[in-house]
């Protein structure tokens, strides 16, 4: 279940524009591969600046469930590492901290190959309630895992699968940077999930399962992929892809806490939006508006005045711009603010 998988730190990207607004923790539960973990943990800083680090393999142990509580969304990365994982506790037992924190209203996205083979052995196996692979990931059977089951081939690659929930992917293929992939879960969903990345091409024997989905069930928003994406071939697609899924969890926790909560310094409405956007602004001052691209081009900018009072409602004009996904950015002296917008055409 081992692959080494090195990338390094001088392939990231210059930082990128963060939405910032998301309080997360990383958990790093790979004890094979640091690099990998650190790569992952640094490109998912360029997105969540405040993002914290919780070395599970150098705490011996999994983080409580009041370590988890403060951060909206917990992201577990196991890597390709597939021995006494502490996301079972270490002892292949159900993570009752973790369960603790969802049920709390948190959010988990779980990343990495080997997850399942920790604590079950034999593919296939079918899962059901009140199993936490059922309920709480959205897993009704482990048909498969690559390169042991399908005679030592691999996987090719993944597809963006047509239900797919995250309203933008660029990246409509995953490739590998030292293709096929050797260990990647094939899964089927429960009702209540969604697929993001299928196996692929439609030749490979076992195309069609996901090997990435989002689960919905009972008002969860968890995300799982059972592949380490370290292994993905650039820098730069793993940037774009983790861009899209933390402006995709942005908008899901914008909708929960309310357009104009008191909280929230911007709000973005209609999103997505047509040929105009309106913001509502909770600060002070003069504000510089910015829109960018996904490769951190400004096509646009604007500013406002407030007196803080009731912040300010603006509106921006979006018909010379392309559809697609972007970033809004208010600036004012004390803060800076960025969420995602999709300009749909």
């Amino acid at each position: 279940m081992k692959k080494t998988t090195f990338l390094s730190l001088f392939l990231l990207l210059g930082t990128l524009v963060s939405l910032g607004q998301i309080t997360a923790i990383f958990i790093n539960d790979e004890s094979e591969n640091e690099q990998n973990a650190l790569f992952i943990y640094e490109t998912l800083k360029n997105h969540l600046p405040s993002l914290v680090l919780f070395n599970a393999v150098d705490s011996a142990r999994s983080p409580k469930t009041g370590e988890m509580d403060p951060y909206q969304i917990v992201i577990w990365y196991s890597g390709s590492d597939a021995k006494d994982l502490y996301f079972w506790n270490g002892t292949d037992q159900t993570n009752v901290a973790l369960v603790n924190y969802i049920d709390g209203g948190g959010k988990l996205w779980l990343m990495g190959s080997g997850f399942l083979n920790d604590r079950y052995i034999n593919t296939p196996l079918v899962f059901d309630s009140p199993m936490f692979v059922y309920d709480y990931l959205g897993i009704k059977s482990w048909f498969m895992e690559t390169y042991t089951d399908d005679g030592g081939k691999g996987l090719p690659q993944l597809d963006k699968s047509d239900d797919n929930p995250i309203f933008t992917l660029t990246l409509e293929t995953l490739n590998w940077s030292d293709p096929p992939e050797p260990w990647v879960d094939a899964c089927q969903p429960t009702d209540d999930t969604d697929g993001v990345y299928k196996f692929g091409p439609d030749s490979y024997l076992f195309s069609g399962y996901l090997g990435a989905f989002y689960c919905t069930s009972n008002d969860l928003n968890n995300l799982t992929f059972t592949f380490d994406p370290a292994g993905i071939d650039s820098a730069n697609h793993i940037n774009i892809l983790f861009s899209e899924i933390v402006a995709f969890y942005d908008e899901i926790l914008d909708i929960e806490e309310g357009p104009f909560n008191k909280n929230n310094l911007l709000s973005i409405f209609p999103n997505p939006a047509v040929s105009s956007v309106n913001l509502h602004i909770n600060m002070e001052g003069n504000i510089n508006i910015k829109i960018i691209d996904l490769i951190g081009n400004v096509v646009k900018s604007g500013s406002v005045n407030s007196n803080g009072a009731e912040g300010v409602l603006t509106s921006l004009s979006l018909s010379d711009l392309p559809g697609g996904l972007y970033f809004m950015r208010v600036e004012s002296q004390q803060k800076v603010v960025s969420k995602s917008l999709v300009i749909a055409r």
